[in-house]
C-alpha cells in the first residue's frame, strides 16, 4: 500500500506519473499494524522521499515559497528477497545484501540518499492518486543533489513516544493505530492494571520458557 505524503490540511493535484530524482528525507517506524484485507498484524515503515524537480507553491508564515514535492511509500519491515521494501533496496544501493546485513539492516542509513523515483498514476474511485511503484540507483553521471526539507525520523525501538511535530497527520494517525502504541495508551489510563501485570510476572521470574522452575 502506497500513500501520498502531503502537509495536513491541504489538498495537492497528484504527482504526474514518471521518473524523478528523488532524496530520501525520511524513514518512521508506524509499529504493528493489522491489515483487515489479509486479517494479519506486521511491524511496518515509511520511507519518505522529496522530488527537488516537482515544486509547488504554499503560503508559509504570511509568505508565498516555492517547495519540492514529496511522496512516500509504506513497507512491512523485512529485507527479505521477495518484500518490497528488499526489493527496492537492492536496487536503490545497487547491489544485492550481504549476509551480515541480511541479520539487521538500518533503513535509517539511506536518509540523504539520492534514488531514481517511478511514480505512476492510479485511478480509484474517480480520483487519481500518485504511487510509487519503484525506487532505483542514479544513473551514471546524475548529480546528486542535498535535501531542502527537515528530516525525518522515528522509530519505536528507541521507546514508543509522541510522534514529533513535523510528522504529516495521517502518519501520526497511523502510529497511534499500531499496537505498540495503544499498549503504552492503555498502561497510562490504567496505572493500576500494568501494576498488577508487572506484578504478576515478577513471581513467574523463576520459570523457564516451558514453565518449569530452575
Amino acid at each position: 500500500m502506497t500513500l501520498i505524503a502531503k502537509k495536513t490540511g491541504d489538498s495537492y493535484p497528484p504527482i504526474e506519473g514518471g521518473t524523478y530524482q528523488g532524496i530520501c528525507i525520511g524513514v518512521v517506524d508506524i509499529g504493528t499494524q493489522y491489515n483487515t484485507y489479509f486479517q494479519k498484524s506486521n511491524r511496518k515503515i515509511v520511507v519518505i522521499w522529496e522530488l527537488p524537480e516537482v515544486r509547488i507553491e504554499v503560503e508559509k508564515d504570511g509568505r508565498t515559497v516555492n517547495l519540492p514535492r514529496v511522496i512516500s511509500k509504506t513497507y512491512t519491515n523485512s529485507i527479505h528477497e521477495k518484500s518490497n521494501l528488499g526489493k527496492d533496496l537492492a536496487a536503490w544501493r545497487g547491489r544485492a545484501f550481504t549476509a551480515e546485513e541480511e541479520q539487521g539492516f538500518d533503513v535509517e542509513s539511506m536518509i540523504n540518499t539520492n534514488c531514481l523515483v517511478q511514480i505512476i498514476n492510479i485511478e480509484k474511485n474517480k480520483k487519481t492518486f500518485a504511487n510509487v511503484s519503484s525506487v532505483s540507483k542514479l544513473m551514471a553521471g546524475m548529480k546528486e543533489r542535498k535535501p531542502e526539507s527537515e528530516i525525518i525520523v522515528y522509530s519505536m525501538d528507541r521507546g514508543v513516544y509522541e510522534p514529533p511535530e513535523n510528522l504529516y497527520g495521517w502518519i501520526k494517525e497511523l502510529i497511534k493505530q499500531s499496537g505498540e502504541y495503544k499498549a503504552v495508551e492503555n498502561a497510562r489510563l490504567n496505572p493500576d492494571l500494568q501494576a498488577a501485570q508487572e506484578e504478576h510476572c515478577s513471581d513467574d521470574e523463576s520459570l523457564t520458557d516451558d514453565g518449569i522452575p530452575f
